[in-house]
């Protein structure tokens, strides 16, 4: 087995997606496929998160030395905990069992009231305006149209909603991050952005155009990176991109 192979049973596993993923361990689904598809190696900060989130031994999933997941560590845990643990691995393994499929049936009630809280929180819903249309390879925003509103669910809002605005994107510039033509995307208004970040930035006299971030500092140079290969990346002096808004989520064809 690979590394690519390893990590997909890792998901199997975990009965998982690189979508579902991503929010588990706070890393952007297209970094994810990047990470996975363009490198035969495990990169180290996925490694770390996976180690972090799932106790996944990081040499089994590096080079498939060892076991899957991490012997735990007892240390963390108080005295009578440690003690618990250590009589339950002298009990014959007919009784584990029985005390394991309590414990999983106690999980399974538990994952069922928290699939009922996720689905609570998708139903409740704040409406965002669409404020125009976007060509995601162009630099000409047709804005002050009249495209009704997006139904956002409230777990997405972490601030004030009028920090909130979405935009209509035409054009597939974007479409290797998860944003089609079509889409509707939802974006923050704030002017922090790290590299990497999909952004909506005003170029003044060259227009306004959505692309990934990527600030080289040394040279205060920005680079606007579409996510299709057969786009150009732009380079613009630092003091002439202005950021108007970061991308929150895409919401597939609208």
């Amino acid at each position: 087995m690979t590394f690519r192979d390893r990590f997909f049973f890792l998901l199997e596993k975990e009965k998982l997606n690189i979508h579902s993923l991503s929010k588990i361990i706070n890393l952007a689904s297209s970094n994810i496929h990047n990470l996975v598809y363009k490198s035969n190696k495990a990169s180290k900060m996925l490694l770390l998160l996976l180690e972090k989130h799932f106790n996944i031994n990081p040499r089994w999933l590096s080079e498939g030395i060892s076991e899957m997941y991490l012997a735990p560590d007892l240390s963390f845990f108080p005295p009578k905990t440690t003690k618990l643990v250590k009589k339950f691995e002298k009990l014959p393994e007919r009784y584990q069992n029985e005390i394991l499929d309590i414990v999983e049936q106690k999980q399974l009630e538990h994952l069922e009231d928290l699939k009922e809280e996720r689905k609570l929180s998708f139903e409740k819903t704040t409406p965002v305006p669409i404020v125009g249309i976007l060509p995601a390879g162009g630099n000409r925003v047709l804005e002050g149209m009249n495209l009704g509103e997006i139904e956002v669910p409230n777990f997405i809002i972490k601030y004030d909603i009028s920090l909130y605005f979405a935009l209509k994107i035409e054009g597939n510039s974007m479409i290797d991050c998860e944003i089609s033509s079509g889409s509707v995307v939802l974006f923050l208004k704030t002017p922090m952005v790290n590299n990497n970040d999909i952004v909506f930035v005003d170029l003044q006299d060259e227009g306004k155009t959505l692309k990934k971030w990527r600030h080289l500092q040394k040279e205060k140079i920005i680079e606007l990176v579409p996510c299709q290969p057969d786009f150009k990346t732009l380079s613009f002096p630092l003091n002439t991109v202005v950021v108007l808004g970061k991308v929150v989520y895409s919401f597939k064809k609208f």
